[in-house]
């Protein structure tokens, strides 16, 4: 399996299982790191956005012009 994989199926088991537990939420982000291990959730958020990245503390631009 995949590191791909693993993610998108702990994402759908834990999905399902948040559903269950918490029936108003309706939607769901994720954030995942990926640790030695392998994944490991961070924390879920009830909104998201793909076009939106978070960086700390202005580090984007920096992030931008790095070759």
């Amino acid at each position: 399996m995949t590191m791909y994989e693993k993610i998108q199926y702990l994402c759908d088991e834990s999905s399902i299982k948040l559903a269950h537990l918490c029936k108003e939420a309706r939607f769901v982000g994720w954030d995942i790191a990926i640790g030695n291990d392998g994944p490991v959730f961070i924390e879920a958020n009830n909104s998201c956005s793909e076009t939106l990245y978070q960086f700390d503390g202005g580090k984007w631009d920096y992030f931008l012009k790095q070759k």
